[in-house]
């Protein structure tokens, strides 16, 4: 016995009568890091490798249990080891091999959307009924890099009963081994957590097991065992010792077992348990940013396959095994390593050709649904197609020839009228488009153009008005040095102008909106993963250039240009004349190294807002989180938000997370480099855009969350097909009620002619959903987020009503 182990066993000897009834539940593990410091061939081999140890130890110890996540590692053995793959499922059978195939991977759980979090369960779940019979009831996590606050509530609807995690106990030092987590909707999960995921069968770790168990009043312990996250699993020399220790005096019941009979134990002994309520979060805040090409990636992937599942939907098409396999995917790159930017350099390339398949798929898929939905709208030269779930105004811009036209309007087929605005990309309008819908334009010529945004121009700033805004622009940052709200009469930036009593032409342009910012941090191991302290702040207060390239009815572009250090940046700040908020097109080409002599260098761009009394809201995966306005590092999903009940400024993303916010000042962090695993981390040239949307009242009441869904997935305009309005049309549902219920995603079903519509409750406010203009003789049932039905809803005159909870997402099989 080691020293250690002596010391435990004195610890023991202490509490012997107490530990004596105590059980350790040993659970056998494979931790199988997808693509993290190798590529997939090397993954593959492990994941051969390990099944066929493990099954091979099972044979050689009757007693030896296992429990394994991932159901994209069984699919392997599924199609590559069909022999290795019945032998698992005799062991399902029989009890000792504990499915926890929840997700297709152990993905990360802030960065995903909330739609893709219910396909990771649909293709989790569905693959252990589909091939074993029966759904898992263990959600594995082990090293998820934070847990958002929704969780809960979609594992218990995909059928979980307990969550396996080991970072982010909220108990903080004292690591609760067993609580209720209960979730954002109230929705609660046992949840189960240790120090580790990875370990050896050694007397001292039984030891240690027993007595943190008996520290918190439990009589049931868990001990994991398996080597490494290059898979590995139990070894033999760990089982036989297992089989010593049963006539070992001083150490309590030790034998193999399952998460779920652990469990089952603590809920039987009927413990007084601690309850989180909501996110368990922070850890390794880097990679909210590291390899930001991943994460834009991943989102662009998501939007493509929403949107494609939605038109697939609405022109009667199926396409589900084309999207299903697409979208494995991209599950496939959630894993948290390789969406976090923690991988090997190499795992990013394999990653870019998955991401492109994915998207050319869901193009694809797109285009033949957009071929049958144009062909029923009403003529005209332009169709606008809208694949949300509520009727939106938006700028479009469409292919138009422009002749000899200079000055042109829009008109749609119920007589409104817009004005046109010719530029490189084509003709630019805004535009009226139902929920799930079509709006037809006719281009008309007009004999003078409609007023344009005003733009002065002088030496310091450029100023433009706007319907909504006066913006003034400094020209040496690109900075909004200042910003009035015409519709409340209110004034945004503090001092980024000189005030009509100083002295000097003095102000705080580092104070402004949109101020760029290089933050090094001092050098530290695991960049990838880790924020660390920040050594210096520099504002990039000087030496832009900035112009006006662009001014019309539409819109007025200003174009930034500079260069600092080894980099350069080229920015777009697009000012609309009738929409409330202003988008910033970005592209960076960023060549900072990191390492020991420069540190890790961050791009950060600040919007620093005069408000008062400000909370700090973000998006997360079907929810959002209220979170402390510290300056912490946070993770976001679409969009972040300061403000309070009379306003507020909210920052839209197309593939960004990593947020901070500091009292009323909001970033974004743009590009950050890191250099362990991957030396080249982010260097070369990133796309990004976001949008600054001052709004009057809260994010709620704004539709931030709506705004936020239509700049991730704009409004489609193209050239009307010969014929339109002659192809017969199909229902779509229409949503009306209490307004933060959100359609937030309608496709069909994974098996069967349903449509699925998904329900969101975004305001955390209970409320009614009324779906109305389902056909004649439509059913609706309530279904859990993997599409099992749980019970019918009455429809009445093709409209159901759903009551719904605070941050609710429900799920509704509609059948024609």
């Amino acid at each position: 016995m080691t020293a250690f182990a002596g010391l435990r066993a004195a610890a023991l000897a202490g509490v012997a009568e107490s530990v004596g009834r105590l059980r350790v539940h040993v659970i056998g593990h494979s931790h199988i890091d997808m693509n993290w410091l190798w590529t997939w061939p090397d993954t593959l081999e492990v994941i051969k490798r390990d099944f066929a140890t493990i099954l091979g130890l099972m044979d050689e110890f009757p007693e030896m249990t296992f429990t394994h996540s991932q159901a994209a590692t069984y699919e392997v053995i599924r199609e590559q080891a069909p022999a290795l793959f019945s032998k698992i499922g005799e062991h399902v059978t029989g009890g000792r091999w504990e499915l926890a195939t929840m997700q297709w991977v152990e993905s990360d759980l802030n960065l995903i959307s909330g739609e893709s979090m219910a396909h990771q369960l649909l293709q989790g779940v569905g693959f252990a009924q589909e091939h074993f019979g029966r759904g898992p009831s263990v959600f594995l996590a082990p090293d998820s890099f934070g847990h958002a606050g929704n969780v809960p509530q979609l594992a218990r609807s995909a059928g979980a009963s307990y969550y396996y995690h080991h970072r982010c106990n909220p108990g903080g030092l004292e690591l609760w081994p067993a609580y209720w987590w209960e979730g954002d909707d109230g929705s609660r999960v046992l949840a189960l957590s240790t120090h580790s995921y990875n370990g050896l069968i050694t007397a001292g770790a039984v030891a240690e097991a027993a007595l943190r168990a008996h520290r918190h009043g439990h009589s049931s312990a868990i001990l994991f065992h398996g080597v490494g996250d290059h898979g590995g699993g139990p070894t033999r020399e760990g089982l036989q010792a297992l089989r010593r220790f049963a006539d070992l005096p001083g150490l309590p019941d030790a034998r193999c077992s399952t998460l779920g009979a652990h469990a089952e134990e603590i809920l039987a002994a009927n413990d007084r348990l601690p309850v989180h309520h909501g996110e368990l979060n922070t850890i390794f805040e880097g990679c909210y940013t590291t390899h930001v090409e991943a994460k834009a990636g991943n989102r662009r992937a998501e939007n493509g396959l929403a949107t494609a599942e939605t038109l697939a939907a609405l022109a009667g098409l199926n396409e589900r095994d084309r999207l299903s396999q697409a979208w494995r995917r991209v599950l496939f790159n959630q894993f948290h390593d390789i969406l976090c930017g923690s991988s090997v350099h190499e795992a990013y390339e394999e990653n870019a050709r998955d991401i492109a398949f994915a998207v050319d798929v869901a193009d694809a898929v797109s285009a033949e649904a957009l071929a049958v939905i144009e062909a029923r709208a009403d003529g005209g030269d332009i169709v606008v197609t809208n694949a949300l779930g509520w009727d939106r105004e938006e700028v479009v811009v469409a292919p138009a020839d422009r002749g000899r036209r200079d000055a042109v309007r829009l008109e749609s087929k119920d007589g409104s009228s817009t004005p046109g605005q010719w530029t490189s990309d084509g003709l630019l309008f805004v535009a009226r488009a139902p929920a799930l819908g079509t709006a037809s334009y006719s281009v008309q010529e007009e004999d003078k153009e409609a007023p344009s945004i005003e733009i002065a121009e002088g030496p310091l700033y450029i100023t433009a008005e706007t319907d909504m805004f006066t913006i003034r622009i400094h020209r040496a940052s690109g900075a909004i040095v200042s910003l009035h709200d015409k519709r409340v009469g209110r004034e945004l930036v503090g001092f980024g102008t000189r005030r009509g009593s100083d002295y000097l032409d003095s102000a705080r342009v580092d104070l402004a909106l949109n101020v760029m910012q290089v933050l090094d941090e001092r050098f530290h191991a695991m960049s990838a993963w880790h924020l660390d302290d920040v050594t210096a702040e520099t504002s990039l207060i000087d030496g832009a250039a900035s112009e006006v390239v662009e001014s019309g009815p539409v819109r007025a572009v200003v174009a930034v240009t500079r260069a600092f250090r080894q980099s350069r940046l080229e920015q777009r700040i697009v000012l609309y004349k009738q929409l409330p908020r202003i988008d910033f097109e970005t592209l960076v080409d960023w060549q900072e190294p990191s390492g020991l002599e420069q540190g890790i260098p961050n791009l950060k761009v600040a919007f620093n807002a005069r408000l008062a009394g400000t909370e700090a809201w973000y998006e997360t995966p079907y929810g959002a989180a209220r979170r402390p306005a510290d300056g912490q590092e946070v993770p976001a999903f679409r969009w972040a938000d300061v403000g309070g009940a009379d306003y507020g400024i909210a920052l839209l993303n197309d593939g960004r997370h990593g947020h901070d916010a500091l009292g009323s000042r909001l970033r974004l962090t743009l590009v950050r480099s890191a250099f362990d695993p991957d030396p080249e981390s982010d260097i070369g040239q990133h796309r990004v855009r976001y949008s600054l949307v001052p709004h009057v009242e809260d994010w709620r009441r704004a539709g931030i969350t709506r705004l936020a869904a239509g700049f991730n997935q704009p409004l489609i305009a193209r050239a009307a097909p010969h014929g339109a309005g002659r192809s017969d049309r199909t229902w779509s549902p229409r949503l009306v009620g209490s307004p933060g219920i959100l359609l937030a995603a309608l496709k069909r079903a994974q098996h069967g002619g349903d449509l699925v519509l998904r329900l969101q409750e975004s305001f955390g406010e209970a409320g009614e959903a009324v779906v109305e203009g389902l056909p004649s003789g439509s059913h609706a049932r309530n279904a859990t987020i993997t599409e099992e039905v749980v019970d019918d809803i009455p429809v009445n005159d093709g409209r159901f009503r759903l009551q719904m909870r605070p941050w609710q997402v429900a799920t509704v099989l509609v059948t024609e």
